[in-house]
């Protein structure tokens, strides 16, 4: 700073208070031919030295004043852009909630105790319209209820999340443990829709319909603590190994897509309709169903599909040569849904691989999930 010691000190003793915003450590006379000058050793906190250079009267000082009005001017500007977006969040919310409410009293449901405001001004803003349907099937329930616990946990729900597609993921068995489901009854077989991929949201893609156990053993784990969970000889959560073998194998798809998985793992259990497939897994069931499907239409189709995605002789002929095993165990009627053994050989895996590339190029696009 260019103004002189003195007005410095004189700054500090008429702005700011001693002992508290600067201290003098000591004081002292240098005596020399010339006569002596008193020596101060001033110590100050940071916000006395930072008000100081605004408060004196230079150049540099006014730099530094420029800066901090600049660097405020941005702060405002951050601030008043979150503000703008947390505020177009709130207000997306509330209109999300408001359709949840109003459709509820569209179907004449009771709402839950913990239903917030929006869902409360939804359901009564209904009761003057025209009486909506009486009868109300679990498709719809379900449908409901979804969205209610989405809403309630800040998940998304994709449009394409309706009534037309429950009923296309619904099933009479758990697709996890293999019990036969219930509806209604209160107990732990009782359907529930599932989301594969717990990062994502609810979409096309990413749910299967389970059983109200499998639902609540997995919970929140994550995609690695499931594949855990598999390999353990223990029962985790209820659910023994095969179980989360079967888990682990429908919702790689989902994690794959979402990031979460890499590599070519061997194909365990056939991919339930309407979930996110992995290109390897999708080249390992079209290998599989052209020898083992009790309907000779698809395997035909199967058979059409591996000339298809293989791009290159060799590549081919190793398919043949996985096809050909495949059909051997077939024969010999001991083999299950797990080729596991079949595809973990270095040629089997490489013929996958070859493949794999150009499938993934062709499954793109259905690789997105609702975040």
């Amino acid at each position: 700073m260019n103004s002189t010691k003195q007005k410095s000190k004189e700054l500090l003793e008429n702005y700011f208070e001693l002992d508290k915003d600067f201290k003098i450590v000591f004081s002292q006379k240098v005596k020399n031919s010339k006569g002596g000058r008193p020596r101060d050793q001033i110590l100050m906190t940071i916000k006395t030295f930072k008000k100081m250079c605004m408060k004196a009267n230079t150049k540099k000082s006014n730099d530094i004043h420029e800066y901090y009005i600049k660097l405020e001017e941005t702060l405002q500007e951050v601030i008043q852009e979150e503000s703008n977006e947390l505020r177009l969040q709130l207000e997306q919310k509330d209109k999300i909630g408001f359709d949840i409410g109003r459709d509820w009293a569209f179907y004449h449901q009771s709402l839950p105790d913990n239903a917030d405001a929006a869902i409360y001004r939804g359901h009564k803003s209904n009761q003057a319209h025209p009486p909506g349907r009486k009868e109300v099937d679990r498709f719809t329930k379900k449908w409901l209820q979804i969205r209610y616990h989405a809403y309630l946990r800040n998940r998304p729900v994709a449009d394409d999340v309706d009534t037309a597609l429950i009923k296309l993921l619904d099933r009479p068995k758990c697709v996890i443990t293999g019990v036969t489901l219930t509806h209604g009854s209160l107990s732990r077989s009782d359907w529930s829709v599932e989301r594969l991929c717990n990062t994502a949201g609810y979409a096309w893609g990413n749910l299967i319909i389970e059983s109200q156990l499998a639902n609540e053993a997995r919970g929140s784990m994550t995609y690695e603590e499931i594949q855990l969970a598999a390999r353990s000889k223990r029962v985790t959560n209820g659910l023994n190994a095969q179980s989360w073998a079967h888990y682990e194998a429908i919702a790689r798809g989902p994690n794959f897509w979402a990031g979460h998985v890499k590599g070519i793992t061997p194909l365990a259990f056939p991919t339930p309709r309407l979930v996110f497939f992995v290109p390897s897994h999708y080249l390992m069931e079209m290998v599989y169903w052209s020898v083992c499907h009790k309907e000779e239409k698809v395997r035909i189709n199967a058979h059409r599909g591996m000339k298809h995605f293989s791009k290159s002789e060799p590549a081919m002929e190793n398919l043949r040569k996985l096809r050909a095993k495949i059909e051997r165990k077939f024969q010999d009627k001991n083999l299950s849904l797990d080729i596991t053994e079949l595809v973990l050989s270095a040629r089997n895996k490489q013929s996958i691989k070859a493949n794999v590339a150009d499938l993934e190029k062709t499954t793109a696009s259905a690789g997105s999930i609702t975040k």
